[in-house]
């Protein structure tokens, strides 16, 4: 252009969302932006669709990296089938007044200019549309493959931001009860917003956002109304997508993503797009949950809805690996109800039933979220107790008894248990010398008189390979 107009500078703009974006520079800084309501004389290329001279130029021009040019400046509108997507800016020489020949030469420039951009913009799409369908292929392999739907949705939350090309994603889940949705995953967001995102929760019956209840999405552009507070934890969001996850006409939670500069970013291609993802991840979720529930009924005592043995034997084998890697103690307390087949003998089985779900229940009161109850079956229980020490565990044991003997089962009256406590690591290394400890100082117990704790030291056990007990 040098050739035909003897300008001092030029700039390639490119409008995204609110702002004027520096992507070429010939003569100044090739980095720089303006917000389009601060863009002065600019906009008047927008609205006339064809170059105006910038009355207002020595104010706009630092703004846009051409700070050190004095000139005169014209700008000419990008214009791509009759929408504007930018501007050529050119500031000419100190004493060259631009005229209309150098308007039709930097018109035809930026005409040039917009065909590029057009056919970048189609090439861009192309890409784009072949990255989704492998976000969605790479997507539906997660929701197939993951068996927490916490997991899924953390997983998922970056990809969907690549995908999308969103600035922010935050994932929803419904809980088991009630209507609101909380925040279970979240990407792009930087700590001071993971704060308000975490704060945050959707009403899907407000009256914003019951589009959702419908299986509909929800769009938000702030140059009509800004997103409600609710929705919108971060500041300057230009638009803002809200898109529900629906399994068998149930809402169960919902995708938000967030554009800070764009107020077309979410376009009806993009839209559907995300449908597609929601709707896998709503499959995905609901799948997680079923797996879940049957997870939980084949490692669930169904007498007491304590964990049963085999959830036992899995947690013991994972919290005596913890204790090791972390040097803290690990309790363990076996309880053996007392005098259960009298019970049963004398007043019926439904009777001793409910004496064991007496014992179970005087085991959970109490526990912490750590602790870990489980019926062996019969009239054996388990008490698994990480980060506790010896004494720490004869008074937990201690209280489960007393909480017994203070008590009666109706149509049976008192129910009392015999423990013996063992502790890792002076008690045993190994989950078998941890439990055969316990199980020998319970049997101990029960010869005592039965209704008792029994924490000493096992005469006669044999000593463990490797250990310094030699009897």
């Amino acid at each position: 252009m040098w050739r035909v107009v003897r300008y001092q500078a030029a700039v390639a703009l490119v409008l995204e969302g609110r702002y004027l974006r520096v992507v070429a520079s010939r003569g100044g800084d090739a980095e720089g932006e303006i917000p389009l309501d601060q863009a002065g004389d600019l906009r008047g290329a927008f609205v006339t669709r064809r170059a105006t001279v910038l009355a207002d130029a020595a104010s706009r021009l630092p703004r846009l990296g051409l700070g050190g040019a004095q000139g005169r400046a014209l700008a000419a509108p990008l214009l791509t089938r009759d929408e504007v997507r930018g501007a050529i800016v050119v500031v000419f020489e100190d004493e060259h007044v631009p005229g209309a020949r150098d308007e039709r030469i930097v018109g035809a420039f930026a005409d040039h200019a917009a065909l590029f951009l057009e056919a970048g913009s189609l090439l861009r799409k192309e890409r784009q549309a072949r990255a989704r369908a492998t976000a969605v292929a790479r997507i539906t392999r997660m929701a197939a493959s993951r068996h927490e739907p916490e997991s899924l949705l953390q997983a998922v939350a970056p990809e969907l931001m690549a995908a999308s090309g969103a600035d922010r994603v935050i994932l929803y889940l419904k809980a088991a009860r009630g209507v609101m949705l909380s925040a279970a995953a979240w990407a792009g967001t930087d700590p001071e917003e993971d704060e308000r995102v975490t704060q945050l929760g959707l009403d899907p019956t407000s009256t914003v956002l019951s589009p959702l209840m419908r299986g509909g999405p929800v769009l938000f552009q702030a140059e009509g109304a800004p997103p409600p507070a609710m929705l919108n934890p971060f500041d300057q969001a230009a638009s803002l997508l809200v898109v529900p996850m629906v399994a068998r006409d149930q809402l169960l939670g919902a995708a938000c993503l967030v554009s800070l500069r764009r107020f077309d970013h979410f376009d009806g291609p993009l839209i559907e797009f995300l449908g597609d993802v929601s709707q896998q991840l709503a499959l995905g979720v609901e799948n997680a949950r079923l797996f879940a529930a049957l997870s939980q009924m084949a490692s669930t005592d169904e007498l007491t809805q304590l964990a049963n043995r085999r959830r036992f034997t899995e947690a013991l084998r994972r919290e005596l690996g913890r204790a090791r890697r972390t040097g803290l103690p690990l309790s363990l307390v076996l309880v053996d109800v007392d005098h259960l087949k009298k019970v049963n003998d004398t007043f019926g089985h439904p009777a001793g039933d409910a004496a064991i779900r007496h014992v179970a229940a005087a085991l959970r009161e109490g526990r912490r979220d750590t602790d870990v109850v489980a019926r062996f079956g019969g009239e054996e229980f388990a008490l698994l107790l990480p980060g506790t020490d010896h004494l720490g565990a004869v008074k937990a044991a201690e209280r489960v008894r007393t909480r017994l003997s203070s008590s009666v089962v109706e149509a049976v009256g008192q129910v009392t248990a015999s423990m013996g406590v063992a502790t890792w690591p002076q008690d045993g290394a190994t989950e078998e010398r941890l439990v055969w400890v316990s199980d020998q100082r319970l049997y101990a117990a029960k010869e005592a008189g039965r209704n008792k704790v029994c924490s000493a030291i096992v005469e006669g056990a044999p000593a463990e390979e490797g250990s310094d007990e030699d009897g």
